[in-house]
């Protein structure tokens, strides 16, 4: 939607390609935590308990994203980082 490439499979093997990758793996997971954090504005006119509540549901609803997200990064980083020593 906004510019991005499909995460659903890899671009390529290539050492720039994956790099291209992590670069997206970082953007998905930035935008998972923006969500987060937008909740904390419902503190400004809900009552905490509700305000509360919604960060309870929105961040557990995000938090197997990021977790997944942040397991490829790492992942990615290593590959890179392999791959450019051996080169």
């Amino acid at each position: 939607t906004f510019g991005g490439q499909s995460k659903s499979a890899l671009p390529g093997s290539r050492r720039e390609h994956l790099a291209t990758y992590l670069v997206e793996v970082r953007r998905a997971e930035w935008v998972h935590w923006a969500s987060i954090s937008v909740t904390l504005l419902l503190f400004l006119w809900n009552p905490w308990w509700l305000a509360m509540v919604f960060v309870v549901v929105v961040a557990g609803g995000n938090a197997p994203f990021i977790a997944v997200l942040r397991n490829n990064r790492v992942r990615l980083r290593r590959i890179i980082d392999k791959d450019g020593s051996s080169a």
